[in-house]
Formats: C-alpha cells, sequence, structure tokens
C-alpha cells in the first residue's frame, strides 16, 4: 500500500507505479505492507460487511432497534439531538 497526501497521485503503466504531485514533481514514497490476508477481509458469504456485522453480534441489533421508522425513512438519535 502506498498511501498519498492531498494533491498526489499514481501514475501505474507496463513499467510500474510512480507517484507525483498533480503538477507532475516526482514523489518518493515508502511501501508499506497491509498485515493481513485476504481471507481475513472476506465476508464470509454475506452481501455486505455491515450484514456480517449485524450477524455476528446480535447486540447490534437490539441497539438499533426503535431508533428507525419504516414509515418515514427517519433515524431517531435522542443522545445525539
Amino acid at each position: 500500500m502506498i498511501y498519498l497526501n492531498e494533491g498526489e497521485m499514481v501514475v501505474i503503466n507496463d513499467d510500474g507505479v510512480m507517484v507525483t504531485t498533480m503538477e507532475g514533481t516526482p514523489v518518493h514514497k515508502e511501501v508499506t505492507s497491509i498485515p493481513w490476508s485476504p481471507s481475513m477481509a472476506e465476508k464470509g458469504g454475506y452481501k455486505h460487511f455491515m450484514l456480517k456485522r449485524y450477524t455476528n453480534n446480535p447486540g447490534c441489533c437490539r441497539y438499533t432497534q426503535g431508533r428507525f421508522s419504516l414509515e418515514t425513512g427517519e433515524i431517531y438519535l435522542e443522545e445525539f439531538a
């Protein structure tokens, strides 16, 4: 992984990867290894990560009970009012 700062971009071609400013000035960037495997990021057959999260943590669903109106589509968060 290469982290970019504001105003930087990456050019990818057959010769490799080059990071530059938007004006075209080359920028040296360190490559950072991601400390997880692809299997750790899998959704485990769930359509999206939030569904997996709710299924694996039923307390999440209990916490959201009564906070969403199917009729109006509004979300109620009294503690943030």
